[in-house]
């Protein structure tokens, strides 16, 4: 009888076995850093590139439409069939295991292709970046370089409305800014690119993205339709995550390198304006955790007051932008995200996003 059951239930076992050693293998951050990340990941990711990199639009954007035929399709056969057939709970049993066996295998392919990179050791690591405690003084430092910066770049474009560049040279200066970072950091060199614009991008509105990467197809994919000022950060931090680097913190961190180090100044505009928001959103809860909310919003106006007229302007059209094509759906998105994230070793969940000002203050002290 035993026997019998395993022979009839081998693929769920072996799949089920097949998760417990990866389960366990992505525990230690050592075995993923230096056998995953630095010896089988490389050579899948650029096999995924060198398949999908030379096509015009994204196979995964398209996998992903024929995916949710399937699923639509195989639910009203299943519904459909139950409905019929008088031995429902051996019908609703062999579907199950379908359904079970089905996510099993996408589950083990997310991994294998790109999934244990969540739990490597890192860019802290490879940088030798020191976990450091910072305070507001810090940030504020942060800021009015960053704040210098934006006023010096926005003052060489002579565009009065938000600057704007198509998406293919975009695409092209990544490539570019990636491979003048890679002179400094061997780590970010990549041999083959694979940047699409998404098929979904309206879709964006609902769900909340301006990029996202298809670890089953190897591509990065950026919306088209958002202010393009935005789309060079966007576009290096989706490369970022080809590269290997999975936490949303670290694939910021990766594009502000870049971007931060590009010849472009549209790319090191676009990164001030990124990184900008994302610490005067640190200083603001430095100041909430020492009660301080008052002297917080007080401390934030004063240094907005520093941009110049034209990077305000800029400012207030990306976030007019946002504010009219949010959706009510993305802050369920939003939360569902937060929980993938978390399951996959990010604690902070979607607030992962902004720790990339700490790994930008430990990168800037070690320059020191």
């Amino acid at each position: 009888m035993f026997l019998l059951l395993i022979k009839k239930y081998r693929k769920s076992i072996l799949l089920i076995i097949s998760i417990a050693v990866i389960s366990i293998f992505e525990t230690n951050a050592t075995w993923v850093e230096r056998y995953y990340y630095g010896g089988v990941y490389p050579k899948i990711s650029l096999v995924q590139r060198w398949l999908t990199g030379w096509l015009p639009f994204s196979l995964g954007d398209v996998m992903y439409i024929l995916l949710g035929l399937y699923i639509v399709a195989s639910i009203y056969f299943f519904v459909r069939r139950l409905i019929k057939d008088p031995q429902k709970w051996n019908t609703a049993k062999k579907y199950l295991f379908k359904a079970f066996n089905f996510l099993a295998i996408i589950f083990i392919l997310f991994k294998l292709f790109w999934g244990l990179n969540y739990s490597r050791e890192g860019v802290a690591y490879q940088l030798k970046l020191e976990e450091t405690v910072y305070c507001k003084e810090d940030v504020v430092e942060l800021i009015e370089d960053l704040i210098f910066e934006a006023n010096r770049c926005r003052r060489q474009m002579s565009d009065t409305t938000l600057p704007e560049m198509n998406i293919d040279p975009i695409f092209a200066q990544t490539k570019k800014a990636y491979r003048q970072i890679s002179n400094q950091y061997s780590f970010l060199s990549i041999d083959r690119f694979s940047i699409k614009p998404s098929l979904f991008s309206p879709t964006g509105n609902y769900l909340g993205y301006t990029g996202y990467y298809n670890p089953f197809t190897g591509e990065a994919q950026v919306r088209n339709d958002i202010p393009k000022i935005l789309l060079p950060f966007i576009a290096c931090h989706e490369v970022a995550h080809q590269l290997g680097y999975a936490s949303e913190d670290e694939a910021n961190f990766i594009s502000y390198l870049v971007t931060h180090n590009s010849t472009n100044v549209y790319f090191r505009y676009s990164m001030c304006l990124e990184i900008l928001d994302y610490a005067l959103n640190e200083l603001f809860s430095k100041y909430s955790e020492d009660f301080n909310i008052i002297k917080g919003i007080e401390k934030r106006l004063q240094l907005e007051d520093c941009f110049e007229p034209q990077v305000k302007k800029d400012r207030k059209t990306i976030k007019f932008f946002f504010d009219k094509n949010k959706k009510n759906m993305s802050n369920i998105s939003s939360l569902f995200y937060d929980k993938y994230l978390k399951i996959n070793y990010q604690k902070l969940g979607i607030i992962s996003y902004s720790k990339v000002v700490c790994l930008i203050l430990q990168y800037r002290k070690r320059k020191m």
